[in-house]
């Protein structure tokens, strides 16, 4: 049979073999226990032991799916698989390599208990037995266990998958290098954007006893930072490997922020996005937050007034054809001290705070979530959310057309208000990572989200319940809100930059402007949509009155 000889090699030392020796070298689950500089030493030394056309293989965790969500608590690898994944895309071209295959594949792993799957990781691990914290940490693992364990295989055990990466790169002479570049340390910070003392900020009365400071400032991999080599390409050359980027690690990382692209105006905007291949959404109707259409495609980010601060929120989660991807651009800067940045939201992170397991748990439980809206004619009234605005028309019969298509339930009062009602589950699972997310907007449709905005005067205009109609009371609603923007950090915009966001994994925001400024930020809406609906019918029994009360909905 085949010989094997195993070499024992102490972490740093050079590799024990000849230059150009080795045919292939593969890693399997290792590169996430060793830091940056670590890798940087390794991957120089893989490429020396390696022949002209050799190949390195790596197989790595995704830290995503069921078997993440249940060891959370407990032991989380994030941090080192998103530096393995970092230090491959930003050193390996660099040295020389060239990816020639990306997959993804499932591992299941195999439990029959919470205390298992904890024993497990204890073994494995056995500092975190002296974590103060750890039998805290074991029960919200078996709670969590319980939630995400579906059903028992024929020995018991019950499945929990974790979606894998494997990489082919092989070292190749005379490459030429890829026109985009990834950063290694990621977006620079902008100077501190404050929350708590923020004027025009949702929940400014309701929620400032747990707001946060300020912002966090952006970490490497959030979002990551990619950048052309040539600052003279065209929007043509650099469609193509922009595109494999999105389509290779999007769900990766969550959020790409593209800088110094070609991109000016709405048309360098729509172009780039033709020629990447890539359709966006036509129509924006039914929605909360105005957007003035640019171009094919292509809207403003936002119609609010500028002084108001937009609260993270993923796009379109109160509606049942929400868009798969979002891209930011930025066609006039805001000047320093101005305010205006945009933000992103690590969903990914909130969602396994413990406080958002519950409230999904309860969304599970209890029907999902219901929102309701109220909109008031142009012609009647002032300072409010329009239907005319919203829906796009000013005829009643292509309105409920309009709501009839969406799945809406809907009633017009006398005095020409618009209600409708909206139902969500409340989380999604990811159809790439399989991953349980946080898909909702509960902060934005409390009453609390127009306590301080310059025009919307009626506070009413929107509710939240959840689906039993059960109302959403404002200590959760204040603590979900203060979750969400620790787990949320600011960008500076640039002309060229372009924001590319899965709109699952990844929130957005825009701080309001602080002075007056001619800062214009533009999005497209990524198709293909996927299905946000909640699978039972709950929400047809009750919703929220004004006062709180609750009544039937209208039979349509």
């Amino acid at each position: 049979g085949t010989r094997v000889n195993f070499k024992l090699v102490e972490a740093g030392a050079p590799l024990p073999f000849p230059d150009g020796s080795m045919n292939v070298v593969t890693t399997s689950l290792m590169l996430h226990h060793i830091p940056f500089e670590g890798l940087q030493q390794l991957f120089s030394e893989i490429h020396r032991v390696l022949r002209e056309d050799g190949l390195l293989i790596i197989e790595e965790q995704t830290c995503a799916g069921a078997m993440q969500d249940a060891m959370y608590p407990l032991w989380d690898e994030t941090e080192g698989t998103q530096t393995a994944l970092l230090a491959s895309m930003c050193l390996l071209p660099e040295m020389g390599f060239v990816k020639t295959k990306h997959e993804l594949f499932t591992e299941t792993y195999c439990y029959k208990s919470a205390e298992e799957l904890a024993e497990d990781i204890l073994v494995c691990n056995p500092h975190l037995r002296d974590l103060p914290d750890v039998q805290r940490r074991a029960l919200q693992l078996h709670d969590d266990f319980e939630r995400v364990k579906g059903l028992p295989r024929a020995d018991g055990s019950f499945g929990l998958d974790m979606p894998h990466r494997m990489e082919v790169w092989t070292k190749a002479r005379g490459i030429k290098l890829p026109q985009l570049k990834v950063s290694s340390t990621g977006a620079p910070a902008p100077e501190a954007v404050a929350i708590k003392a923020r004027d025009r900020i949702p929940g400014q009365l309701t929620s400032q006893h747990l707001l946060p400071d300020r912002l966090a400032p952006p970490r490497p991999l959030w979002p990551l930072l990619v950048e052309p080599r040539d600052s003279s390409a065209s929007i043509g050359s650099l469609a193509g490997e922009c595109r494999a980027l999105l389509d290779e690690r999007l769900h990766d990382v969550g959020a790409v922020l593209l800088r110094g692209l070609p991109l000016k105006s709405v048309a360098d905007l729509r172009d780039f996005q033709a020629a990447m291949g890539l359709k966006s959404m036509q129509q924006y109707r039914g929605c909360t937050t105005p957007r003035a259409s640019k171009a094919d495609g292509v809207f403003a980010a936002s119609d609010d007034p500028p002084c108001f601060t937009v609260e993270p929120q993923q796009e379109l989660s109160y509606q049942s054809n929400c868009p798969s991807r979002l891209m930011f651009s930025c066609s006039s800067e805001a000047l320093p001290g101005d305010g205006g940045e945009m933000g992103i939201t690590d969903m990914r992170r909130l969602s396994r705070e413990p406080l958002i397991q519950d409230f999904m748990a309860q969304c599970a439980e209890r029907g999902g979530l219901l929102y309701q809206l109220k909109m008031v004619s142009r012609q009647e009234a002032s300072g409010n959310l329009f239907w005319e605005d919203a829906w796009g028309t000013e005829k009643k019969p292509e309105v409920e057309s309009l709501l009839k298509d969406s799945g809406y339930k809907w009633q017009w009062s006398e005095d020409n208000v618009l209600e409708f009602w909206v139902p969500v589950p409340g989380f999604v699972q990811h159809p790439i990572t399989a991953e349980r997310v946080l898909f909702a907007q509960p902060t934005c449709f409390h009453p609390s989200y127009y306590e301080k905005h310059p025009t919307v005067a009626s506070m009413s205009a929107v509710s939240v319940a959840f689906g039993d109609g059960a109302v959403l009371d404002d200590e959760l609603v204040s603590r979900i809100r203060a979750a969400t923007w620790e787990h949320t950090v600011p960008v500076r915009m640039q002309t060229g930059d372009l924001m590319c966001l899965d709109n699952i994994l990844a929130g957005h925001f825009r701080a309001g402007l602080l002075q007056d400024s001619q800062h214009v930020r533009l999005v497209s809406l990524l198709e293909p949509s996927f299905k946000n609906v909640v699978q039972c019918g709950l929400y047809e029994a009750t919703v929220q009155n004004s006062d709180n009360t609750l009544r039937k909905t209208p039979d349509m």
